[in-house]
């Protein structure tokens, strides 16, 4: 395995150190060939920072961690807020999995074009699923979370995973951003929470689950 695409994000092409709160996130990474180290050790010790890491944060904390992050201001990390979604066993295989076969070139371009649709929309935005349709009008003042659209990471940036796979639209303070009505049907759906306020927001998540 060969993690191909998550190798291209940095700049030596070779496979990002994983740190993580988890153990058994670091022994499954471990055994697909990653360096590991956990972030108690690192904080511990901020001379361990590598040069390029992925950050999976998957065990129930406060965040941000200000030590942690000081640790990693000169390193090219890509963050992976697992705890916000889901952390339990089966979701650190899809993990794994997922990051093997993700391809971050063709997220950003998809993303470059949701982009330009947004920017040159003339009308509203219609979603097909079955017999299900889903409208959305956007207003005049518009705000883009906005994605990554180069599939690289440089030393001393951050970037959220979710840069790579989402493009999200934020509402302005009289929500006159955008409008959805309708109803989406689709496969499988992921309820996160803001994991910043973990211990208030994650009990609400696992009862949406």
């Amino acid at each position: 395995m060969n993690y191909n695409q998550l190798r291209k994000l940095y700049k030596t092409g070779e496979l990002p150190t994983i740190i993580s709160d988890s153990s058994v996130l670091l022994n499954k990474f471990s055994a697909h060939g990653f360096k590991t180290i956990s972030i108690d050790s690192l904080c511990a010790n901020p001379s361990l920072a590598p040069s390029e890491a992925v950050l999976i944060t998957a065990t129930p904390s406060e965040y941000p961690n200000i030590p942690l992050m000081d640790s990693l201001k000169n390193s090219a990390t890509l963050f992976v807020p697992l705890l916000a979604f889901a952390y339990d066993d089966s979701s650190i295989d899809y993990l794994v999995k997922k990051l093997l076969i993700l391809d971050f070139e063709k997220s950003c371009s998809r993303s470059l074009e949701v982009v330009e649709l947004i920017q040159n929309l003339d009308g509203p935005i219609y979603v097909a699923s079955e017999d299900y349709h889903l409208t959305i009008e956007l207003g005049q003042e518009v705000d883009i979370f906005a994605p990554k659209l180069i599939p690289e990471i440089s030393k001393g940036e951050n970037i959220s995973i979710i840069q790579f796979l989402e493009v999200a639209l934020t509402p302005n303070e009289k929500f006159t951003a955008f409008n959805v009505n309708g109803t989406l049907l689709c496969d499988g759906i992921s309820i996160a929470h803001h994991q910043h306020s973990h211990f208030t927001t994650g009990p609400m998540a696992d009862a949406a689950w």
